[in-house]
């Protein structure tokens, strides 16, 4: 894992269509988990208030989709997951040049990493939150 460097937004925004340029497949990476975005400075977006986003474009069999990973650097627990949520979603919108329209797919890792996911182009793709897993707040 990268260490922490948080940098500030206008320069994260200048980054944030770097970071969509290689399309990663989730295939192979599954083959080679340390072939993975946030392994590479360029993915790994660090805010000042603890935030870390992975982002990515990934593809699942046919779909390419934009991919942000939103976990804290801090050990203290959200208090309430649609405030965590809300939180990150003004992070992901203030690097995008438009803010995501209609719904994104939402799931919980281990190590309480948020996954957001949204297919660029296809609003309402989603059919709202669809969350797996037991995320932990470390």
């Amino acid at each position: 894992m990268l260490s922490f460097q948080p940098e500030p937004e206008v320069v994260l925004k200048a980054r944030y269509k770097d970071a969509l340029v290689e399309v990663w497949d989730l295939e192979e990476m599954k083959v080679d988990p340390d072939k993975r975005p946030g392994n590479l400075r360029k993915h790994v977006f660090d805010f000042y208030d603890g935030l870390r986003l992975i982002i990515s474009r990934d593809r699942d069999g046919k779909d390419i989709y934009t991919h942000y990973s939103a976990s804290m650097s801090s050990t203290s627990e959200p208090p309430d997951i649609r405030q965590f949520v809300g939180f990150i979603m003004a992070h992901i919108n203030s690097l995008r040049d438009t803010p995501i329209q209609g719904r994104c797919n939402l799931f919980g890792s281990e190590g309480g990493i948020i996954h957001v996911t949204y297919l660029e182009g296809q609003e309402n793709q989603f059919e709202g939150l669809r969350p797996t897993g037991n995320p932990k707040w470390n």
